[in-house]
């Protein structure tokens, strides 16, 4: 083969082996960018999911508050629009049914709360003013749809829902009673004696109505003082409040005057009533101050509809008789009609 050819030839195999290489390096680099873009590919799917896992973790917490707030907003609703404090409970724990778990919910004052173990009951405060009033105790606790801040958030306002209840209770209590005696003052008094009328007259029963006064009480407030006189009222509401039936009530007439309502007693079981309580009043030793005093008292009586049909002549009737006891020598009773 001359020379010649020989360069041809190995031009040729140079060329070709150039093109190959150059076909190689071309495959290679295609290669690399596959991999190159399928790895940045990969990363930002990777990058996504993350993100995706975050937003849904983020989502979950956002549902959690909503349903927190909204479960909060729900509770107050419903609970502020009962003024009974066993009703608010209950309304209270129907709520938290709905997104924890437990057995059983109470209140519990801080003396009773040592009685339940903790590892049962889980104690929420009911904190009012920075001050601890009870506590809400939960058993077997598990909590599932809310975070425990949250349950916070709904027990600290169901505390201030109870103030609010307590406070109410007391305004209508003071209304209702006598800041001295704590029976019933003359005017809610009057209202449940018209209740009570009312439903003697529909059902045909029996009424009957005490009226009672302490002997002496002036003589008593001259001799020891009135700070001694207003001890010696609340004893004798007490006293009287003692001997009566669950479904009798008493209240304060005015001074030293207290009246009883008797739903559903005849005459005879009036007199025994105001009986056991002048007697019990009689033998009571009342301690005021460095001072121990007895007294006594007169009662009068009236019944429906033997005495009379209309209410406000019972209590003229039985207040007529009361003051036939005192005529008569005091510490007795008298019932209208009677005489002995």
């Amino acid at each position: 083969m001359l020379p010649r050819e020989i360069i041809y030839l190995s031009l040729s195999y140079s060329i070709t082996a150039i093109l190959i290489y150059i076909g190689l390096l071309s495959i290679l680099v295609k290669s690399a960018k596959i991999e190159l873009k399928d790895k940045f590919y990969n990363e930002k799917i990777a990058e996504y999911k993350q993100q995706k896992k975050s937003l849904t973790l983020e989502q979950e917490k956002l549902n959690i508050q909503v349903t927190g707030i909204s479960l909060l907003y729900e509770t107050t609703r419903d609970i502020s629009k009962t003024l009974d404090e066993a009703e608010a409970l209950t309304l209270l724990k129907i709520k938290l049914k709905q997104f924890v778990e437990f057995d059983d919910c109470f209140l519990l004052n801080s003396e009773e709360r040592d009685k339940f173990e903790e590892v049962i009951f889980y104690h929420l405060p009911l904190v009012i003013e920075g001050k601890v009033f009870a506590y809400l105790a939960i058993k077997n606790l598990n909590i599932k749809g809310l975070t425990l801040d949250h349950l916070y958030i709904i027990v600290n306002q169901f505390a201030l829902i109870l103030k609010k209840i307590r406070l109410y209770n007391q305004l209508q209590e003071l209304a209702i009673t006598d800041g001295l005696t704590h029976v019933f003052s003359r005017r809610y008094l009057m209202e449940r004696f018209t209740e009570e009328y009312n439903r003697s007259l529909k059902f045909d029963h029996k009424l009957s109505f005490l009226m009672l006064d302490i002997d002496h009480f002036k003589d008593c407030n001259d001799k020891f003082g009135h700070l001694v006189g207003d001890i010696v009222l609340a004893n004798v509401a007490d006293e009287i409040k003692k001997n009566i039936r669950q479904v009798d009530f008493v209240g304060r007439f005015g001074g030293e005057e207290f009246a009883v309502v008797l739903p559903e007693t005849d005459k005879p079981g009036a007199e025994l009533s105001a009986e056991r309580i002048r007697v019990a009043i009689k033998n009571r030793m009342i301690k005021a101050y460095d001072e121990e005093i007895s007294v006594t008292m007169s009662i009068g009586i009236a019944t429906y509809p033997d005495d009379t049909d209309k209410p406000d002549k019972i209590i003229d009737r039985a207040d007529w008789s009361l003051y036939r006891a005192k005529q008569t020598g005091r510490d007795r009773v008298c019932t209208y009609g009677v005489y002995k």
